[in-house]
């Protein structure tokens, strides 16, 4: 199951042809900042990690963050339309190099496409729901529910403090 989500995530992001912690809460729009919320802290431990760094084959990252800061879950991708993703992809992969990233995949997905955070929530709370009824452990790296709170800073400090690797 490991391998197969490494899989989906590496390829969504290869595209050329054309994703316990305080619950996901909205506290204002999109443009929060960190001034105006009181903001959870990443506890070290409270999220399993991969053993070695393993992201799967199709990644070159220096790994210094957990799998979800490099990952575009689907149910995001499907909320701006196959097209809209499939031009997002091909910019964003010509515009990578071989350096850490420095803004969460997410993060400038979000931008690019100015999703309103009550929208992010509400595809993450369906996802939560999802994973919880088929019995995924939310607690462990590949399965990670993103903080919207973090996420909609767009403060990359914040968020690269918050989803740094153990």
């Amino acid at each position: 199951m490991k391998k197969l989500l490494s899989l989906l995530a590496a390829l969504a992001l290869l595209l050329t042809a054309c994703g316990v912690r305080p619950a996901l809460e909205e506290t204002s729009d999109a443009t929060t900042t960190e001034t105006e919320t009181t903001l959870p802290v990443y506890v070290p431990g409270s999220i399993k990690i991969n053993p070695g760094n393993d992201y799967g084959e199709y990644t070159n990252y220096k790994k210094s963050f957990r799998v979800i800061y490099y990952n575009l879950p689907g149910s995001l991708q499907y909320s701006v339309g196959e097209k809209e993703f499939c031009d997002f992809a091909d910019e964003y992969e010509a515009n990578q190099s071989d350096e850490e990233m420095t803004e969460m995949l997410m993060v400038t997905f979000i931008k690019h496409f100015n999703i309103p955070k009550s929208q992010f929530i509400e595809i993450f709370e369906e996802k939560r729901a999802f994973w919880a009824e088929i019995g995924l452990d939310m607690t462990h790296e590949d399965h990670e529910i993103p903080n919207a709170d973090i996420i909609y800073t767009f403060n990359n400090e914040i968020i690269n403090e918050y989803y740094r690797r153990e």
